[in-house]
């Protein structure tokens, strides 16, 4: 009796603990017309279930030099930080994600869902000119920085390009395309619903980086499981032309969704599920500051002769690299935590929505 107590109080003691290892959960939920989920006669195909880690990031900031107000010249400046996390293992990423979409299927099997499977979707118009990929592997995400891994056990599809690339989507109406295609997939598979799990593990968070005349940037390392972010990225040079300084920033979000039939431009019942704010990740990473910071060379004296003064000024570049060293078992307990806390309850609410 005494030995079970005991373990029950070790138990008690480890999910404290990993409970403190997570900051503050705040969620939000959008839903419509969720009592026509029973429509759906219990059935559930899950289109996407994936864990985006960032684990490299590389950003620019330039200043153009040239005449001062007075007289004189300044040099331009360019400040750059890369910096990428080490110690983290692409199985640990793939058991991680694996252990989250297990729990997942749990859930929704144990109300009584039944998965639809990927042969059957592979029949829909929705799905007709799309790839089938298999889950299991760290694959490289869209997003620069970042690998995105889907569970072992588990079958999806992408839209390739013309050049037989996956397919991204971009610009403000990508999210109602992305919506719209998931609608009629819903209503291919007699109103089943639609569920979506994309969840964002990342640990770069932007400083304040205004400095007049000078090139500056701010990196404070912060591992959290994202509600809406922009990723910053220097952007690779493409062709002849580019210009200095150029990123790519692009948009992310923790999600969560449940749709099903299709109405219009609506479903008949939607649910999605986000966080109000980042969930903190604490103790993995360490997070003092990374500053980069430049200022070009000014020269208001020049040189002079009889006739003409010529200015000269030096440009400065300044490169900081870091890679910041982490646990990996650390990295993926905590990726593990703080998924596991956003799908557990916003499964809960939606199962409990209808």
């Amino acid at each position: 009796m005494k030995f079970s107590i005991y373990l029950l109080l070790v138990a008690f003691s480890v999910n404290l603990m990993n409970a403190q290892e997570l900051g503050e959960y705040k969620s939000d939920v959008t839903k419509f017309g969720t009592k026509k989920f029973s429509d759906a006669n219990s059935r559930v195909f899950i289109s996407e279930f994936n864990v985006h880690y960032q684990i490299y990031n590389e950003i620019i900031d330039f200043k153009q030099g040239g005449k001062m107000f007075h007289k004189g010249v300044k040099g331009d400046a360019t400040a750059e930080i890369a910096v990428g996390l080490g110690g983290v293992s692409e199985e640990a990423l793939i058991n991680t994600t694996d252990k989250l979409y297990k729990e997942f299927i749990t859930t929704l099997e144990s109300k009584g869902f039944e998965l639809v499977g990927i042969d059957e979707a592979s029949k829909t118009e929705s799905y007709s000119d799309w790839s089938k990929e298999k889950g299991g592997v760290v694959r490289k995400s869209l997003v620069p920085g970042l690998v995105s891994v889907s569970p072992n056990n588990y079958d999806y599809f992408i839209e390739r390009n013309n050049k037989g690339n996956e397919k991204k989507k971009k610009g403000p109406l990508a999210m109602i395309g992305a919506n719209s295609h998931k609608n009629n997939l819903s209503d291919e598979l007699n109103d089943a619903v639609v569920a979506t799990v994309n969840l964002y593990i990342v640990f770069t968070e932007y400083g304040n980086t205004w400095s007049p005349g000078a090139a500056k940037l701010k990196i404070k390392p912060n591992l959290r499981l994202v509600d809406q972010y922009a990723i910053v990225n220097k952007k690779e040079k493409k062709g002849f032309v580019q210009f200095k300084g150029a990123q790519t920033a692009d948009n992310v979000s923790s999600k969560i969704s449940f749709i099903s039939g299709k109405q219009g431009m609506n479903p008949k019942a939607s649910f999605i599920g986000i966080l109000k704010k980042p969930l903190e990740i604490n103790g993995v990473v360490n997070e003092d500051k990374i500053v980069s910071y430049a200022r070009g060379g000014m020269d208001n004296v020049g040189t002079t002769n009889a006739f003409y003064t010529i200015y000269s000024a030096d440009s400065k570049n300044v490169k900081e690299l870091k890679t910041l060293e982490v646990d990996g078992n650390a990295f993926a307990d905590g990726a593990y935590l703080a998924g596991q806390k956003m799908i557990q309850e916003q499964t809960s609410s939606f199962l409990s929505s209808f």
